[in-house]
């Protein structure tokens, strides 16, 4: 009964009725019918596979953030949207202070812990437009897509004071930001090294306080 229905719904489908195919062509029908049917089946679990190797490939490890490959490869396709719209972009460069002590002193898996806790504030702590990948390390970076100057002083000053009054504190941990602002002409790469730039010069001067 069922293949009966089923070949009725085949023929419906192909426009045909039961008295213009014979037994062998409805026959050789049903098997292409099934072939494709396994074949579609196989395809969307090849797609569904494909989906969870890029994402594998694009994530870091350990945290739910992008890795430095995929990072930097999102930071260079905004730029490119900020030149051709003439949008302001800035990129905070974060290194985390006191992290190899706690790696020292308390072990990997709390160090590991810290990582993804930092991770978890960044990316609640920013927009959801903006980019957010852990590009070394203890270092991360942050894009921030259509925010001008001041916006960005504001962002930077916010993550600071969160961080300040987060569970990374107990083990003393800190962060030194760099912020830059994009500029015609300025790669993935030029911002992502003037920004680091920007950074060591602000834990300098933490180290120097």
């Amino acid at each position: 009964m069922s293949a009966n229905l089923d070949s009725r719904r085949l023929l419906e489908g192909l426009g045909l009725s039961p008295d213009e195919v014979s037994d062998d062509v409805l026959a050789k029908l049903m098997e292409l019918a099934t072939a494709n049917a396994k074949l579609t089946a196989r395809m969307g679990l090849l797609e569904m596979r494909l989906k969870r190797a890029e994402l594998l490939a694009d994530n870091d490890p350990l945290c739910p953030l992008f890795n430095r490959r995929a990072f930097m490869r999102e930071l260079a396709r905004e730029i490119d949207l900020a030149g051709r719209h003439e949008t302001h972009l800035s990129v905070l460069y974060i290194d985390l202070d006191q992290f190899k002590r706690v790696n020292d002193t308390l072990g990997h898996e709390v160090g590991d812990e810290v990582l993804v806790t930092i991770a978890r504030l960044l990316k609640e702590n920013v927009r959801r437009t903006d980019i957010v990948g852990r590009i070394g390390g203890d270092e991360f970076a942050v894009v921030l897509i259509r925010s001008n100057p001041t916006q960005t002083a504001m962002r930077v000053n916010a993550l600071r004071e969160m961080l300040q009054h987060s569970d990374v504190q107990l083990h003393g941990v800190k962060a030194s930001i760099g912020a830059v602002k994009w500029r015609d002409g300025m790669s993935a790469s030029d911002i992502m090294q003037a920004a680091d730039r920007a950074m060591f010069a602000n834990k300098t001067g933490l180290k120097d306080a």
